[in-house]
C-alpha cells in the first residue's frame, strides 16, 4: 500500500497470509501527520505481491482510537470483542481442516490420474444404451431417409432361414454373432479354415482367401475343404485341432522339390505335390533375429510394450524384446525393417501380404544397424567359447541361421573365411559376426522350403 500524507508518500507492505494484529480483523498502517485540505489517501496495489490482494475498507482514526466497522458505532465492549476473537480463531481452525482435506483430494487425484496414463490408449466402440431401427439413406445420403427397415439379416441370401429376431432391448452384437456361427451358415467356418490352410502351407485351397464369390477362384479339392470344415465345426470350431491336423498331414511335410512329372502334371502346385517355398515374414525375420542374439524374451508374463504417457506414434522407438505379436503396430511408426520385408499396412484390413523381390532388401540385410547389433551379440557370445573347436562354432552358426549342418563345400568355404579373417588380425567378436551375417543375408535364411 502507498499512503500519501502531509509528510509525502510512503510504502507499506502487508502480509495477509498472516493474521491481522487488530482482534484478527484490522491491521495498522501506522501513524501519519495530515494537514487540512492536504493529501490524504491510500492506494491500495498487488505490487511486489504473488497473489490476490482483498481489502474491505480503510479508516483514518485519531491516533489512539480503535477501527469500528460503521462510522457511527458504539464504543468497544469487551464481551464483543472476546467473542469476535473466539470466531476469529474458528475460522481459522476451519480454514486450516480445509487446505489439509483439499492437499489430500490433490495428492489422491494425482494418484488416479499417474494410474489412468500408465494406461494404453485404444479406439474402441461403445453399445447404444438404447438401440432402434434406423431408415434407409437413399443413395447413402444421411439427408435422404427412406423407409425405417427392423433390424435383422441380409434378405436377400433367400436360401439362408436363420431369422432369429432381434430384441428391441438388444443391441444385435449376440444375434450377429450366433448367425455367423450357425449350422446353417458354414460359410464363416470355410473361410477361416482356408486362411489356416494358406497360413501353413503357403496358398489356400481358395487362393482367393478374401474373396469366395463368383468373382474368386474356385476350390483346388473342394472335397478336401467341405471335411476340414465340418470336422472343424464337429470339434468346437479347435484352432489348436485344425493347426495339428494340417501340421500332421504328410501334404505339409512334403519337401518344397518333386520330380520333373509331377512338375509337369501340376505346375502351380494347386493340389499340393509339393511343399511351397516360403519366405519368413517380417515378425518371424524379428523374432529370429532376437532368438539368434539371445535378446528373444520368452517369460510367460508379458508387460505393456507401450511406455506410460505415449500419446502418439510418431518416431515410436520399439525397444521391447517380446514377440513381435505382442508388440504394438502404429501407423506412423513401424519398427525396423518391416517396411522393406512386406509388413502388412496398418491402414487396411490384409488378408494376404504383397511378396515383393526388390534392391532394398539386400541393401537392409547388410546395412541395417538392428540387425548388425543382433548378429554382434551373438558373434561376442561365440567368440567366448574359447575351448569350443573352429569346426563346432561353424557348425552352430548354421545350426542357429539355416537350421541345418552346413555341407561340405559350405564347410569348406566357412573354414578359409574365419582362415583369411585371422590373418587379417580381425578380433574373434566380429570374425564370427561377421561369418553369422553371410548367413543371414544368404537365401537359405529368409526361405523355408
Amino acid at each position: 500500500m502507498r499512503i500519501f500524507s502531509a509528510d509525502g508518500e510512503d510504502l507499506v507492505i502487508v502480509n495477509q497470509s498472516e493474521k491481522p494484529a487488530d482482534d484478527g480483523l484490522w491491521q495498522t498502517l501506522g501513524t501519519y501527520r495530515f494537514e487540512q485540505g492536504g493529501q490524504s489517501f491510500v492506494i491500495i496495489s498487488n505490487e511486489e505481491s504473488k497473489g490476490h490482494v482483498i481489502a474491505d475498507a480503510v479508516q483514518f482514526l485519531p491516533e489512539g482510537a480503535q477501527p469500528n466497522l460503521a462510522a457511527n458505532a458504539p464504543a468497544p465492549n469487551p464481551l464483543a470483542a472476546a467473542t469476535r476473537d473466539s470466531a476469529a480463531r474458528d475460522s481459522a481452525a476451519s480454514l486450516e481442516v480445509s487446505r489439509k482435506e483439499a492437499a489430500a483430494l490433490e495428492s489422491e487425484l494425482k494418484t488416479l490420474q499417474a494410474e489412468l496414463d500408465s494406461r494404453p490408449t485404444v479406439l474402441s466402440l461403445r453399445p447404444s444404451e438404447s438401440p432402434s431401427n434406423i431408415a434407409i439413406h437413399v443413395r447413402g445420403s444421411v439427408h435422404q431417409q427412406g423407409a425405417t427397415v427392423p433390424r435383422g439379416f441380409l434378405s436377400c441370401l433367400a436360401s439362408h432361414t436363420h431369422a432369429t429376431a432381434i430384441d428391441a432391448k438388444s443391441n444385435g452384437r449376440l444375434e450377429l454373432a450366433d448367425w455367423l456361427v450357425s449350422n446353417q451358415n458354414p460359410l464363416t467356418a470355410r473361410v477361416f479354415v482356408n486362411r489356416v490352410w494358406s497360413w501353413l502351407m503357403g496358398e489356400g485351397i481358395v487362393r482367393t482367401i478374401d474373396n469366395f464369390g463368383t468373382t474368386g477362384e474356385e476350390p483346388s479339392n473342394l472335397e478336401l475343404l467341405d471335411w476340414l470344415t465340418r470336422e472343424f465345426i464337429r470339434h468346437d470350431w479347435s484352432t489348436k485341432w485344425l493347426v495339428r491336423e494340417i501340421v500332421h498331414s504328410d501334404a505339409y511335410q512334403r519337401a518344397s522339390r518333386c520330380s520333373k512329372g509331377a512338375m509337369e502334371l501340376d505346375p502351380d502346385n494347386r493340389q499340393f505335390a509339393r511343399g511351397n517355398m516360403r519366405r519368413l515374414d517380417a515378425e518371424t525375420f524379428r523374432d529370429t533375429l532376437l532368438n539368434i542374439s539371445g535378446e528373444l524374451d520368452l517369460s510367460s508374463r508379458i508387460e505393456s510394450t507401450i511406455p506410460p504417457k505415449v500419446k502418439e506414434d510418431y518416431a515410436f522407438k520399439h525397444t521391447s524384446t517380446f514377440r513381435s505379436v505382442y508388440g504394438p503396430w502404429f501407423r506412423n511408426s513401424l519398427p525396423d525393417l518391416y517396411s522393406e520385408l512386406d509388413g502388412a499396412n496398418p491402414s487396411f484390413p490384409i488378408s494376404k501380404r504383397n511378396r515383393s523381390t526388390i534392391a532394398p532388401q539386400s541393401l537392409a540385410m547388410l546395412n541395417s544397424e538392428w540387425i548388425a547389433e543382433r548378429i554382434s551379440k551373438f558373434g561376442a557370445r561365440l567368440a567366448e567359447e574359447t575351448k569350443m573347436p573352429d569346426e563346432k562354432k561353424i557348425e552352430y552358426c548354421f545350426l542357429s541361421t539355416v537350421s541345418r549342418l552346413p555341407s561340405s563345400r559350405e564347410m569348406l568355404w566357412a573354414k578359409t573365411t574365419v582362415t583369411l579373417a585371422r590373418e587379417s588380425q580381425i578380433q574373434e567378436e566380429k570374425l564370427w559376426g561377421t561369418l553369422t551375417h553371410e548367413l543371414v543375408a544368404s537365401i537359405d535364411f529368409r526361405y523355408v522350403e
